[in-house]
């Protein structure tokens, strides 16, 4: 089921809730518009879709390799090696040499 967050329309906001609150419902149901913790009027915020990206452990250098993203692994001491990616993003990135 989706996560909504919600907000109170009205000026001094829930007592309860703080002014905002989340709440899970089918996406069959309509919209709630009183706060079900006073009889306050509630709106529906829009917000970016939840996707995860890492279902069981992250994503494999195969897939790292195929999205044309680079993974680097810290190996210490502000370097960082490349595990996976393009062949012409940098083999090694040093902290310490960045500008800025």
């Amino acid at each position: 089921m989706p996560t909504y967050t919600y907000r109170c329309t009205e000026a001094e906001g829930c007592p309860e809730c703080g002014g905002t609150f989340e709440t899970f419902h089918s996406m069959k149901q309509p919209a709630l518009t009183v706060c079900p913790n006073c009889p306050r009027t509630v709106q529906r915020i829009i917000s970016m879709p939840q996707r995860p990206i890492m279902s069981s452990g992250g994503l494999s250098d195969a897939r790292f390799n195929k999205s044309g993203m680079t993974k680097y692994k810290n190996v210490g001491d502000g370097k960082y090696e490349k595990v996976a990616g393009p062949d012409d993003s940098p083999a090694t990135i040093d902290r310490n040499k960045l500008p800025g």
